[in-house]
């Protein structure tokens, strides 16, 4: 029967061409709107094409969690260590989270070495030991290494420290010896390395990359982008990249953008649909935007009218999953109706938008001004959750409080 069920999922057309490519891990071929970082850092480590061993290059890129730190220093780590080979130049290129390896120096340098040096023991050194192996194995086959480390606060203790230290002076004292190691420092907070000393730091952080927030136009292009890359042809309406845009440009994480993206293809291949829509993304939004509402316990907050209000946006939400966002007067004439059904006189405008303002600062509902396509200026309201898990915990609330219908 098992068997049975796993052959009828596969038969299922998919929206999908290449998934992967939504994977957190996948370095996608091109990265839009961080051209201008790209070029700086290869005019940063450009002495290790031309003057090989000349100088040992760094920079650091700063940024907060989402702006693309990550994904730019492994994009621009796997092209120079391509052209370097393609050059005769021998560079490994080595990326490491520090966070993942606690902090720990001797965990990183085992890594390190684990990727230099074969069956290279993972015990019985110090530190320092395994660093002098990795340095002498580089000069012995006329080797370089770059080294991508990744959440560098994780090694602010004293031993982590230590390592930074180490690693900032590797060529203070040498005499015609060619500088074998670059780094690229990845942190999401400046004030993180301030505990380092001036020197140290000076030497350890090379050029400083301040990743700036993306804009809303920005996050639109990279989502349509990861979008392009991911579904077929036509698999992914407009406005479910206009609202993964919306969701994600308050925190320009674009790792949201693109797990919605994922979730949301799985969601609507599961429900058989053929495109991804908005009502698609909503389903899956709770699972990925970690600030996730309490919905049962916020309901029992709300006053009646604000459950219906609130029950007259979900069900207009279902019967229209192609659209992310309704006009305010479709959403009041929603309303009325179900006013009716409740048997209950409806407000008017004034408290009815009240209301709405209530809900949007609860995060129950969301509203944004109208663009290009509405006759004259009117605010847009949608919903941040599943329209029909809304409803049916509306329902159930009214039904607590003795609604009968009229």
């Amino acid at each position: 029967m098992s068997e049975d069920i796993l052959r009828e999922g596969l038969r299922i057309q998919s929206v999908f061409k290449d998934e992967h490519t939504l994977d957190l891990s996948y370095i996608p071929p091109h990265l839009p709107h961080r051209e201008y970082e790209y070029k700086i850092l290869a005019r940063v480590f450009r002495p290790l094409l031309d003057n090989p061993g000349s100088m040992a290059s760094k920079a650091t890129i700063i940024g907060s969690t989402g702006v693309g730190k990550t994904v730019l220093a492994r994009r621009f780590c796997n092209d120079l260590e391509k052209m370097c080979k393609d050059r005769g130049i021998k560079l490994y290129s080595i990326y490491v989270n520090a966070q993942e390896f606690r902090g720990s120096p001797h965990m990183i340098l085992t890594e390190i070495s684990s990727k230099i040096i074969p069956n290279f023991p993972s015990r019985g050194f110090s530190s320092e030991e395994i660093l002098s192996f990795i340095l002498k194995a580089l000069e012995d086959r006329d080797c370089y290494l770059l080294l991508a480390l990744d959440e560098a606060e994780a090694l602010l203790s004293p031993r982590g420290l230590k390592l930074l230290a180490n690693l900032s002076r590797l060529y203070e004292a040498s005499m015609g010896l060619k500088q074998r190691v670059h780094m690229i420092l990845i942190v999401r907070d400046p004030k993180a390395l301030r505990s380092l000393s001036v020197p140290v730091l000076e030497t350890l952080q090379g050029y400083v990359l301040d990743l700036h927030s993306y804009s809303r136009s920005e996050i639109y292009d990279i989502v349509k982008y990861r979008a392009d890359l991911a579904f077929k042809h036509g698999a992914i309406s407009d406005e479910a990249l206009k609202l993964i845009t919306d969701i994600c440009v308050s925190s320009s994480n674009i790792r949201w953008a693109v797990e919605l993206l994922l979730k949301a293809g799985r969601y609507a291949d599961s429900m058989g649909s053929r495109m991804v829509l908005p009502i698609h993304i909503r389903a899956v939004q709770q699972s990925v935007v970690y600030s996730m509402i309490p919905v049962r316990d916020s309901l029992r907050n709300l006053s009646d009218h604000e459950l219906l209000l609130l029950l007259a946006v979900a069900r207009i939400s279902q019967f229209s999953p192609e659209e992310a966002y309704f006009p305010t007067g479709r959403v009041e004439e929603a309303y009325r109706v179900v006013c009716e059904e409740y048997s209950l006189e409806p407000k008017k405008h004034t408290q009815v938008w009240s209301y709405v303002k209530t809900l949007s600062t609860v995060g129950l509902l969301e509203i944004k001004p109208s663009s290009v396509g509405y006759r004259g200026k009117t605010t847009l309201i949608g919903l941040p959750i599943q329209p029909e898990l809304i409803a049916r915990s509306i329902e159930e609330e009214l039904s607590r409080r003795s609604f009968r219908y009229g």
